[in-house]
């Protein structure tokens, strides 16, 4: 059996060494009967001072009433303790907060214990904890952005102001406590989310995911229009924050950005990047009932206009045809500006070929009317190309832009202002001339395109009046190949002005030839492009090359056809022209009758000489309307004091008629065949037309190239 001294003396030990705070009162008068040591050293006081003290002296702020209101349920055995809040007043006069449990030992007499620590520390924590907590949801609540809270289990323990403003139709249900998902239901329930219409569930699951993947950014459309970038985290916990981020402006910039990037500033139609993706998305929508047509235009004269009136005047014009071509397709259909005079319809329809060319035409026919400006009418046309793509077309929509431009370009290549529908025998053709663009190249670097010289003689074939430049290809495999079998590519390629400028150095090595040969002022005819005639450099480099070559303009007739003249580069034709004639060059106008603008041209360009088509020459003795049509052409001729010089003339009774007519110079297989130039010389001498000494004489290579480089980079 233990010793009770002992035991007291431990518990006064205890009681004594207690860490702290403890104070033992009497319950009725509230003296104090003992303090440990940790209550003195706080106090200030020794234990012999306290011994003296009542509670009431140590907690002067304490209404004494309430304090024993406190105690009486203690007292009164009610409850085993009471906790307690209490200031303790020092013997220096300052004073501290004590957190207490009180509880009674019933005596007698009856002894309250109140145990407790010093919690000025702790307070001072609380109230910095509460200050930084109000400070935080301060700060959430000043965002400007959403800003959303949810433990780990996904519930909502907070969300700021904002955030409820942003998901209005949602925030009934932002209740602390609520799963994620089950805020996600009643937004999908209430229309919260534009995205979500019409596939509600796999918008959720797609958002669970995203909500779930803690490094997701996604993007949000709203009902009402604003768009939200969202960004979530998971917090160490494993909860997760968001913020939401109104985004409506930057996408209602990108927008505008994307929509200047995709369209045209003149007109306001898509451009060539625009048409790409309205293709893309026509193409995922279109049924298969339907097919994307694409209507591919180029204007027709309309250069003209713009160095007629001045580029204001082509700016008009242009928005014009916008402004027309808009009002012959449906809202689902697109116009597009692809090019300087470049346009697009792009249309989904259910429409067969003949209608899709009949609207094609219709077109062509609206963008004829004049278009005034400045009290000035604009004359242009149009040439369309029209191909159409369907879900069983084994090429790509992409490839149906190119078709369409494919059946443009033949269209244009057979007459200006018209209709033209692709089919894909147009695409192996255009891919033939691809190839054949790229061998003609290399044959000029090779020295293969070589002319041939046609003589043209008096009608009784007495005098040989000139020749003309016929361009040939002296082909490694195939042998001499016509021009007919290459220059439509070349053309194509925009080659004809390197094919040009080679017929052209050569016939002036062939002139210094035949002058060197003895022959009295040969004369040599070539045909000059519109391309060229657009050159406005053409003129000086011509009498710079025939300098060169020790020549001069007497030597050379220029052949220009009608067609020519109507072109959209015709005014610098004209002055191209103009010039060449007042340098001394001759002026002739080639297929005469074929165009549209002969006699105009007769009075507007200084010719010097007509070449009467063969197409009116060939069956002349009978066919009675080409024979009154050719009278009338030499008839014309004669008025303005031209000379007349009938192409194609192969059969006496051709000739015959034609000098009844009064023609008095002809070109044809009745003459000669073109040949080479080497073959002309052994020609004219067979005619005695060439000097003995020279027959063998021909064009020296070397003398040649020094020629060529002299005619290239000036004397």
């Amino acid at each position: 059996m233990s010793d009770p001294t002992i035991s007291t003396f431990l518990l006064q030990h205890a009681f004594e060494t207690s860490p702290g705070e403890a104070i033992a009162f009497d319950a009725d008068t509230l003296r104090i009967v003992l303090t440990n040591r940790h209550s003195r050293t706080n106090l200030q006081y020794d234990a012999s001072e306290l011994a003296g003290l009542t509670l009431a002296d140590i907690c002067p702020d304490h209404d004494i009433r309430d304090l024993q209101d406190r105690l009486a349920p203690l007292i009164l055995g009610q409850v085993a303790s009471v906790p307690l809040t209490l200031t303790y007043r020092r013997k220096d006069g300052t004073s501290y907060e004590a957190e207490l449990g009180l509880s009674l030992d019933p005596g007698p007499p009856s002894v309250v214990l109140a145990q407790g620590v010093d919690a000025t520390a702790l307070q001072s924590a609380r109230r910095a904890a509460r200050n930084a907590a109000n400070t935080l949801i301060d700060a959430v609540e000043t965002l400007p952005d959403g800003f959303v809270h949810y433990d780990k289990d996904d519930r909502l323990v907070v969300c700021n102001s904002r955030y409820r403003e942003i998901y209005t139709l949602s925030a009934p249900a932002m209740i602390p406590g609520a799963t994620f998902e089950d805020i996600l239901r009643y937004g999908l329930a209430n229309g919260q989310y534009a995205e979500a219409v019409g596939r509600e569930e796999a918008w959720l699951q797609e958002r669970m995911a995203h909500h779930l993947d803690q490094s997701a950014t996604v993007e949000q459309l709203l009902t009402d229009g604003r768009w939200l970038r969202i960004v979530e985290r998971r917090t160490p916990d494993g909860g997760r924050v968001g913020i939401r981020v109104d985004i409506t402006d930057i996408k209602r910039k990108q927008h505008q950005l994307e929509m200047a990037a995709e369209t045209d500033v003149l007109t306001g139609l898509l451009n060539r990047r625009g048409v790409s993706s309205f293709l893309a998305a026509a193409a995922a929508e279109l049924t298969a009932q339907e097919r994307l047509a694409v209507l591919h235009l180029d204007l027709d004269r309309f250069k003209s206009i713009n160095d007629a009136l001045g580029h204001d005047a082509g700016d008009h014009v242009l928005s014009e045809v916008g402004d027309r071509l808009r009002m012959h397709v449906r809202h689902r259909d697109v116009v597009a500006r692809i090019g300087g005079d470049e346009f697009l319809v792009l249309m989904q329809t259910r429409l067969t070929d003949e209608q899709l060319i009949s609207i094609a035409d219709r077109i062509r026919h609206d963008i004829a009317r004049p278009i005034l400006y400045r009290g000035r009418q604009c004359l242009v046309g149009a040439s369309v190309g029209v191909a159409t793509w369907d879900l069983g077309s084994a090429h790509s929509f992409e490839q149906t832009v190119s078709d369409a431009d494919i059946a443009l370009n033949l269209g244009k290549r057979g007459g200006r202002n018209r209709s033209e529908l692709f089919c894909a025998s147009m695409r192996h053709g255009t891919v033939s001339n691809a190839l054949l663009a790229q061998q003609i190249r290399a044959a000029l670097n090779a020295g293969q395109i070589i002319p041939y010289f046609q003589p043209q003689t008096s009608i009784d074939g007495s005098r040989v009046l000139g020749f003309e430049a016929l361009a040939r290809w002296q082909h490694p495999d195939r042998g001499l190949l016509n021009a007919a079998t290459f220059l439509p590519a070349a053309e194509e390629a925009g080659l004809i002005p390197d094919i040009d400028a080679t017929v052209l150095t050569q016939s002036l090595g062939f002139i210094r030839t035949l002058v060197g040969a003895g022959v009295d002022a040969p004369k040599v005819s070539l045909n000059i492009s519109s391309a060229q005639l657009a050159d406005a450099t053409l003129h000086p480099r011509i009498v710079r090359q025939v300098e060169a070559f020790g020549l001069s303009p007497a030597h050379l007739r220029f052949e220009i056809l009608e067609t020519t003249l109507l072109d959209e580069r015709a005014a610098q034709a004209g002055e191209t022209i103009q010039n060449l004639a007042r340098s001394g060059f001759a002026i002739e106008l080639d297929d005469f009758g074929t165009g549209h603008s002969a006699i105009g041209s007769l009075r507007r360009f200084p010719v010097q000489r007509i070449k009467m088509d063969q197409s009116l020459v060939r069956d002349i003795d009978q066919d009675e309307d080409s024979r009154v049509i050719a009278e009338a052409v030499i008839d014309l001729a004669s008025r303005f004091g031209l000379e007349v010089l009938a192409e194609g003339v192969e059969t006496t009774a051709e000739r015959d008629v034609l000098r009844a007519l009064g023609c008095t110079a002809i070109q044809g297989y009745l003459c000669a065949h073109p040949m080479s130039g080497q073959d002309i010389l052994q020609w004219l001498k067979q005619r005695n037309a060439l000097p003995d000494r020279s027959a063998t004489m021909f064009y020296n290579p070397n003398l040649a190239s020094e020629l060529q480089r002299k005619a290239k980079n000036g004397p």
